[in-house]
């Protein structure tokens, strides 16, 4: 009987079909990262309206609808994409970068979500703390650059983790493109950079040195050579950068009103709560990765009084929430 049925092939054996539970899963992730891709999709348009914000908006629009180059303030030269008006073709312009933008951040976020590895159930953590933090991303005119910092933040959280050089030039790359849209957001972004840099040198870790020389060339290569092609000479580039930073370190000191003691201690326990969660998760690791949160809190609340508990709130929830992606990497 064997020797009959020697002559006839061995069928194969079929792979097991995934689980319920398993389909589940890829279901929940997939539903996860399109909430977030909701959840940061940055496209808005403004319309012209009297109030005292609208000012500098109208101002900025104006300037870039007719070619006026150089334009001093607290943002960037590429801002008025982030907050279009309906003047020249700035709306069209806006509208377009903002649908660039979104796919930048959707790579980012997919990224994050399909091929870092993290967990499903560190995921859902982290995206209901990402939720909580939205006002950061819709504050004012502005929020973009929030947007840009917190995707700055979690590649080099990435990148430390789970490894991958893509992660952290595509870092450097939205660290040197953020100045454009508002200067003092790059204070927050290279301060990320930075932490991660002391971390690599201080552990002796391979191609930190080439690290550092990449932090030291891309963003500022990406940004000097951003301002030459839109201010046109380098003489121009000097008189922007000077008044840039001159109007940045003064515009919060001017904007500074005497506030509430009650906000301020309200914002002294959140600092105090966040302290806390760093130093707990510290002890518990080897690894860390800087961070800059700490400043994050303390400039939001140095503008603002009537936004004060709101802005700090917001940032410490998603220090939070990237605290929930290092828990998966235990």
């Amino acid at each position: 009987m064997s020797s009959a049925l020697s002559g006839f092939a061995t069928p194969a054996v079929s792979s097991p079909a995934p689980s319920q539970a398993h389909r589940w899963r890829i279901f929940l992730r997939c539903a996860l990262f399109v909430f977030v891709l909701f959840l940061v999709c940055p496209i808005r348009y403004f319309n012209l309206e009297p109030s005292i914000d609208n000012t500098w908006v109208y101002l900025l629009n104006y300037a870039a609808a007719h070619g006026i180059s150089g334009v001093i303030w607290t943002t960037g030269p590429l801002a008025f994409l982030s907050f279009p008006q309906d003047i020249g073709d700035n709306l069209n312009r806006g509208l377009t970068f903002q649908l660039c933008a979104w796919l930048v951040l959707a790579a980012v976020f997919a990224d994050l979500f399909f091929l870092a590895g993290y967990r499903l159930r560190n995921l859902a953590a982290f995206t209901a703390f990402f939720a909580l933090s939205t006002p950061l991303y819709w504050f004012n005119y502005t929020g973009l650059e929030n947007l840009i910092v917190a995707s700055v933040l979690i590649l080099l959280i990435s990148a430390r983790w789970r490894g991958g050089n893509g992660r952290y030039v595509a870092a450097l790359l939205l660290t040197g493109f953020v100045p454009l849209i508002k200067l003092p957001a790059v204070i927050v972004a290279g301060g990320a950079v930075a932490g991660y840099l002391a971390e690599a040198l201080y552990r002796r870790r391979p191609g930190a040195a080439r690290d550092l020389a990449l932090a030291l060339a891309v963003p500022s290569l990406l940004y000097l050579s951003a301002l030459r092609i839109l201010l046109h000479s380098v003489g121009a580039v000097g008189q922007y950068l000077h008044g840039s930073f001159d109007t940045a370190a003064n515009y919060s000191v001017a904007m500074a009103v005497r506030g509430d003691p009650m906000e301020f201690a309200a914002v002294a326990e959140i600092w105090r709560g966040w302290q806390f969660c760093c130093i707990s998760l510290a002890r518990q690791t080897t690894r860390w990765c800087g961070s800059p949160s700490p400043y994050w809190p303390s400039r939001c609340a140095s503008t603002s009084s009537t936004r004060l508990c709101g802005r700090t709130f917001t940032s410490s929830i998603f220090s939070a929430s990237r605290r929930w992606l290092w828990l998966s990497s235990r």
